[in-house]
């Protein structure tokens, strides 16, 4: 990845981002408040008075967007406000079974703000209203199999139709083998959440004569993971094989991966299975995105691979044991080999130098023997690039178990914890109720660690990262396990932000997915995708004053311009109009200038011809594409839409411009623009019907409503009424035509 600093030219355009340091991390701990009841999770180390709450996550609830918190208890499911004061709380049994999402958040009917979904002990899926404190919708779920009962249910977006969907998951009741839960009897169940019919389900196959895994085959200690791998707009289920949701059915797909290492012992409650996944970007130089699975072979020892996979099948997959022949690496022979099972992984980008992301994995070592806990790191094609002992590079006196730092980290989340291209882990010390911090995943070196330097000394039983502080960068949040009960802490590096443009991850679908979705062995670790950025400045004939220079600002003055784009391709919610801005327009970037869009967004048209997004008006525009080139579109509702007559070059974090202002020669399609008496191009006024011609269609549909006010496509100047004033473009610029 280039620096964020640089930029490239584009004709003569130069657009330089300011040049930073790297500013040391200011930790403070911002925000603390106390929470009703402990949050129910896995038993710690079979320690029931503490667990591992992994029934926490972060959204909006109230629209106001800034995100709130929502937790289960083992009796009650409880909202908090951004500001930590109890919004809604309602009694609902618990579904039991291990840890992970039992309850998920989503905005189902596009009024800005999140519903909650929940699932209960008696297999009802409710949908809530927590500001009305009200229940929009109780689902019963027909034709559950002998012994099993609803134990995860997930958002998710299996129609098209945004997250208005959830993927359920069983949990098997049955003495079959022992009640081993955790691995078999599972299924999947596609649900539509606005009218509660079923969509799909796959079974896993629990007679072990014919393979366990033949249908479903997730991660063993928690819920199916969710992810759009192929850029289609409709979440997969990843696993070791994956799910695609095709015509209202589900196909699963056979990725190639093996099985014959499994083993299964009823007698032990075992079964050999894949003990954590990652999801994210980690070879931006391919199609879709890929993730990582780990696997637990507790009998033969013998099989505990990292694997990369990909909608095309495995992309490489390295055996752990290979760690004893790396240079620097004390092996021990007195340790099982059991300890080289990775457990837990992260992936992010440590490596700013290197292409790609890279894959950390954390060993079971836990101070036995004299052996450290020993991480290692895997750049984006498997080559092994690091590795270490935590007892020789954790700060003194950081993990305070019998076996100190030897026994190392727990609960690793990647964190964007400066905001530039570097990331970084989030993790606790394990075994313990102790102390958590950040650390450079390459070398373990502690940016910040709790209970020094002025920062508190927590107890902490689980730890969560999300952006909810709103500048782009993650937060870090513990429960810290007082003498009087459980308390939510909330750290924030307080240095300036690295980031090149503020960017929300929020609007990323797979960021909701994994912050809401998550548990000890695979927590919701994100890898910002990289972006390429676009400063694009464009004329609207009818919006723009030559007089005055600058586009009118009349229906946002008034207050018309609506929070929902009116671009269906990219139907955006914003909680404001940014100010300055005169309309919604749709940016789009193709291969070709004919070619289907390889990425659209709705942003704002300021009055100064500058595109924007809600987040960072001040910014460029971020798209998550290959780097490569493309073309840049700009459509607008009652415009002919114009397309860059050269395909713009755009590299990962590099700033392009492109300015349609400055010449006709710029645009693909000359039709579409027409220069002006100040010397400037502008895109053509008057397709107020969006069919590529301006005729007399278009004057009908503007005499029609002459005299009415409000944001229509007949207002062509935009300055809230239709008038002859509209009506003079159509008449200008009438049997103009475009090709697009």
């Amino acid at each position: 990845m280039k620096s964020p600093s640089k930029s490239i030219l584009f004709g003569l355009c130069l657009l330089a981002l300011p040049a930073r340091e790297g500013f040391p991390s200011a930790p403070v701990n911002y925000l603390s408040f106390p929470i009703a009841e402990r949050v129910a999770g896995d038993p710690y180390l079979n320690n029931h008075e503490i667990v591992i709450g992994d029934q926490f996550f972060a959204a909006d609830f109230t629209g106001d967007g800034r995100m709130d918190y929502s937790f289960r208890s083992h009796s009650r499911i409880y909202v908090y406000t951004h500001d930590g004061v109890l919004l809604w709380s309602r009694a609902c049994s618990h579904p039991g079974g291990n840890g992970g999402a039992k309850h998920a958040a989503a905005d189902l009917n596009g009024n800005g703000r999140n519903e909650l979904i929940a699932i209960d002990h008696y297999d009802g899926v409710f949908v809530f209203d927590v500001v009305e404190d009200r229940v929009l919708a109780e689902y019963r779920i027909p034709g559950l199999l002998s012994g099993q009962r609803l134990g995860h249910v997930m958002a998710a977006n299996l129609r098209g139709a945004g997250d208005r969907d959830a993927i359920l998951q069983t949990l098997d009741l049955t003495p079959q083998y022992g009640g081993i839960s955790y691995y078999l009897n599972r299924s999947l169940i596609a649900l539509n959440l606005e009218d509660g019919e079923v969509i799909w389900r796959v079974e896993q196959d629990a007679d072990t004569r014919n393979g366990i895994y033949e249908g479903y085959w997730g991660q063993a200690h928690g819920p199916a993971f969710c992810a759009d791998i192929d850029g289609d707009g409709i979440d997969e289920v990843i696993g070791a094989n994956l799910i695609y949701t095709e015509g209202g059915r589900a196909r699963v797909a056979d990725l190639g991966y093996p099985d014959r290492w499994i083993d299964v012992v009823p007698s032990e409650r075992y079964i050999d299975h894949l003990d954590a996944i990652a999801v994210g970007d980690i070879r931006p130089d391919r199609e879709g995105i890929e993730w990582i699975v780990l696997e637990e072979d507790d009998r033969q020892y013998a099989s505990y691979h990292t694997t990369l996979l990909a909608a095309d099948g495995i992309l490489w997959r390295r055996e752990a044991s290979e760690l004893r022949g790396a240079p620097g690496f004390d092996y021990n022979p007195a340790v099982s080999n059991q300890n080289f099972e990775p457990q837990n992984v992260a992936a992010g980008n440590f490596d700013p130098d290197r292409p790609g992301r890279e894959i950390w994995n954390r060993s079971r070592f836990e101070g036995q023997n004299g052996f450290s806990q020993h991480p290692w790191v895997y750049d984006a094609t498997g080559n092994l690039i690091a590795h270490y002992r935590t007892d020789a590079v954790l700060p003194a006196g950081f993990n305070t178990h019998d076996n100190g730092n030897a026994e190392g980290l727990e609960m690793i989340w990647t964190i964007d914890w400066r905001g530039g291209a570097k990331e970084y882990i989030a993790a606790k010390a394990r075994h313990i109720t102790g102390e958590a911090g950040v650390f450079d995943a390459l070398t373990g070196e502690a940016l910040f660690v709790t209970g020094r330097d002025g920062i508190p000394s927590v107890r902490v039983s689980f730890l969560y990262v999300a952006d909810v502080d709103g500048d782009g960068r993650e937060e870090l949040i513990v429960c810290d396990e007082t003498e009087s009960g459980p308390t939510l802490r909330f750290f924030r590096n307080e240095a300036p932000s690295l980031a090149p443009v503020n960017l929300s991850k929020w609007n990323d679908p797979l960021y909701r997915r994994l912050k809401q979705n998550w548990n000890y062995y695979s927590p919701g670790s994100y890898t910002r995708p990289d972006m390429m950025l676009l400063d694009v400045r464009i004329r609207l004939e009818g919006f723009y004053s030559q007089t005055a220079g600058v586009h009118r600002t009349a229906l946002n003055d008034q207050g018309r311009i609506p929070l929902i784009s009116p671009y269906p391709e990219d139907p955006r919610r914003v909680r404001r109009i940014p100010d300055g801005a005169a309309d919604w327009v749709l940016l789009r970037l193709r291969r070709t200038p004919d070619s289907e869009p390889a990425a659209e967004r709705s942003v704002f048209l300021l009055h100064d011809g500058r595109l924007v997004t809600e987040d960072d008006p001040d910014g460029p525009v971020p798209f998550s594409v290959q780097a490569g080139g493309y073309h840049v579109s700009v459509l607008h509702r009652n415009h002919f839409p114009v397309t860059s007559a050269a395909p713009v070059r755009l590299a990962a974090w590099q700033t392009v411009q492109m300015d349609f202002q400055a010449s006709g020669a710029a645009v693909h399609d000359p039709g579409t623009v027409k220069g002006l008496a100040d010397g400037t191009w502008a895109a053509v006024a008057g397709d107020a019907n969006r069919d590529g011609l301006i005729t007399i269609a278009d004057r009908n549909r503007l005499m029609a409503r002459i005299g009415e006010s409000g944001y229509f496509d007949e207002d062509l100047n935009g300055d809230g009424v239709v008038t002859e004033q509209d009506v003079v473009f159509v008449t200008n610029n009438r049997n103009r035509a475009c090709g697009e």
